[in-house]
């Protein structure tokens, strides 16, 4: 037990500046305070209902009288890998799509640049 919670901890330590990093770009210098403030809420607030929701599904999948059973943890922990991967799923699709967004963005300003630069006359 000490293990995984030890593992739990380098790995929210780890993501947690990456994550704070990635949410912040392109913001406003004076917009990063509110960046960091609502990321770290919104990790915290999800933490708390994340645990929550897994208890209650380990308690509805058969615990009786505050006693959960095998078949409960499995479906907690299975409803927690489930809700992993979804979330990483749509990490990457945003990403992906950030990424086509900036390609696009980039493109548009060259485009610009080259179509003011042919009609400048000498």
């Amino acid at each position: 037990m000490l293990a995984a919670v030890t593992l739990i901890g380098f790995g929210t330590a780890g993501t947690a500046f990456g994550a704070t990093v990635t949410a912040s770009a392109g913001m406003a210098d004076e917009d990063q305070g509110l960046v960091g403030g609502v990321i770290n809420t919104a990790r915290q607030v999800g933490a708390a209902f994340g645990a929550a929701l897994l208890l209650a599904i380990a308690e509805g999948a058969g615990g009786a009288g505050g006693v959960v059973t095998v078949v409960g943890d499995r479906r907690a922990m299975l409803a927690g890998a489930g809700a992993g991967a979804v979330a990483t799923l749509v990490a990457w699709r945003s990403a992906r799509t950030a990424d086509a967004a900036r390609r696009n963005l980039t493109l548009t300003r060259n485009i610009g640049r080259n179509h003011a630069t042919s009609n400048a006359r000498p």
